[in-house]
């Protein structure tokens, strides 16, 4: 295993050792809110212009509602994604180590 990958592994394992669904909750909804937020703002002000009709229009429509369960939906199937492809990564990394002669 090289020093990158040691290093990879020990931060996933303290990353990993606070749960999954924490991990999907602040990493996968964190992002999915974040991506909500801008989008939204950046379509609202071309749409209107900084007003406070294009702030309702932002954030407080149907639209904006709508996209903000799609975005938290989107977030989530992320976060579970990467948490999969991670525990992939962690058992292959971990089976070199293993497997290798020291």
């Amino acid at each position: 295993m090289t020093p990158g990958q040691k290093h990879w592994v020990e931060n996933w394992e303290k990353e990993r050792a606070q749960g999954k669904r924490r991990y999907i909750l602040t990493t996968g909804v964190g992002h999915g809110l974040f991506i909500w937020f801008f989008v939204s703002l950046l379509t609202s002000l071309t749409d209107h212009g900084l007003t406070i009709t294009m702030l309702q229009e932002a954030f407080l429509s149907r639209k904006a509602i709508f996209l903000f369960g799609w975005w938290m939906l989107g977030g989530f199937g992320i976060a579970w994604t990467t948490w999969e492809i991670n525990e992939r990564y962690l058992r292959r990394y971990t089976r070199v180590e293993k497997e290798t002669p020291h």
